[in-house]
């Protein structure tokens, strides 16, 4: 971890924009500063390399990303919470709608070739879906992203969208 990171995380207090952040507690905006700080802010769909995803020789794979290094192409809840801030799938939704627009967007992703180099492609790709939906590019707002974030923590409930956010299953997997 780096020393600035290590400092941040010690004298955040809010965040000096609008943020659903702000309301959180001390140690949610601690983590959403550690994040904000090592991955930076992305509007857009790049590939960034995934400790999750390594190939034979444990080279680190690059994984389709948005936002604050949140990885859209392991985890389709993920995307789901992303494509829920553009508008694109709701929770009026029927499952089978919501799905079928997740596994869309999964295929311009898995059809793109992989790495830095395509991040153009990537996004070229993505675009092209979103445009079926009215959205026309595939990009978030940092207050977007802000909700993802918090979904990702939280977890959603949103009618036909539910996310298991990371706090529940670390408490579901804690021994105490």
């Amino acid at each position: 971890m780096r020393l600035d990171t290590l400092h941040s995380l010690g004298t955040i207090a809010s965040l000096p924009r609008q943020s659903p952040i702000n309301s959180e507690p001390d140690w949610m905006r601690k983590l959403f500063t550690f994040l904000s700080v090592e991955e930076g802010f992305r509007d857009k769909p790049y590939f960034d390399r995934s400790i999750n995803a390594v190939d034979t020789h444990n080279n680190y794979l690059a994984r389709a990303t948005i936002g604050y290094g949140v990885n859209v192409e392991d985890d389709p809840a993920y995307l789901k919470l992303v494509l829920r801030e553009m508008g694109i799938i709701n929770g009026t939704m029927s499952k089978a709608t919501i799905d079928a627009r997740v596994v869309e967007f999964s295929n311009a992703i898995n059809r793109t070739p992989h790495g830095r180099e395509y991040n153009a492609t990537l996004e070229s790709n993505l675009n092209a879906v979103a445009q079926k939906y009215g959205v026309p590019t595939f990009a978030i707002t940092q207050v977007q992203s802000d909700n993802i974030f918090l979904g990702v923590v939280d977890g959603l409930n949103d009618g036909n969208i539910v996310v298991q956010g990371k706090r529940v299953i670390f408490l579901d997997s804690s021994p105490i």
